[in-house]
């Protein structure tokens, strides 16, 4: 839902506008939350799968360290791409707030034009 930036609007569009930021947001807060539950999860999983592999290399501490990285790369990626995604949905939720107080800011000039309209002097 974007308005052109020409276009003249009037209270209700503003209104329109409000409440699909509204449900926007609350539709990326539940995004963010299940993003950061999974991240969270491919987190436990990349450690565990660390530790175990740390558990089984033989070597020095630093090989062991080096074999272990190479073991859970894999886990690795995962959670890299879970944190990206959740990152995302954090900065699109914050993104759709800022939209929103912007709208509300036009909201109140196209109140107050309304306000006028018709109060001019001949």
């Amino acid at each position: 839902m974007t308005t052109p930036q020409n276009e003249v609007l009037n209270p209700v569009d503003v209104e329109k506008r409000l409440r699909f930021l509204s449900n926007e947001i609350a539709r990326f807060v539940k995004i963010s939350s299940d993003a950061f539950a999974e991240f969270k999860r491919t987190q436990r999983e990349h450690e565990r799968a660390f530790a175990q592999a740390m558990l089984d290399a033989t070597g020095a501490v630093e090989v062991r360290k080096q074999k272990a990285r190479l073991e859970v790369y894999e886990y690795r990626e995962a959670l890299d791409v879970a944190e990206v995604a959740h990152e995302y949905a954090k900065a699109r939720a914050q993104a759709l707030r800022d939209e929103l107080r912007a709208t509300q800011s036009v909201g109140a000039s196209v109140r107050g034009m309304y306000s006028v309209a018709g109060r001019g002097e001949w």
